[in-house]
């Protein structure tokens, strides 16, 4: 699961994602362990933190403060995905999808 608010969103403003390992049955699997890729469809981003090993010391749930900044604005509505990439397997992920980027006003 991937989770960040993106509300009022303007260009280049950092935000804050959670990513969390869930079973079957939603609940956080406290030993997943694994490495995950964050990407976009925005053409002009920058994560702080692109590919991350999730240990045994992460306990499941990761948060990365200032994470992401989408500066693609007034195109159509993007998202952000985080997928498992070591063992690779791109169906276990977590998107946050329909983000509008307003223009940053100067």
């Amino acid at each position: 699961m991937l989770n960040g608010s993106f509300a009022g969103y303007t260009a280049g403003d950092w935000v804050t994602l959670t990513v969390e390992a869930q079973d079957e049955f939603n609940n956080r699997d406290v030993n997943y362990v694994s490495t995950i890729t964050f990407k976009t469809d925005n053409s002009d981003y920058t994560f702080t933190v692109s590919t991350y090993f999730l240990s045994g010391a992460d306990k499941g749930k990761k948060v990365f403060g200032s994470q992401v900044a989408l500066k693609e604005a007034s195109g159509p509505l993007y998202e952000v995905e985080v997928y498992q990439s070591q063992p690779s397997s791109p169906t276990l992920n977590g998107k946050i999808i329909n983000i509008d980027v307003q223009p940053k006003t100067i």
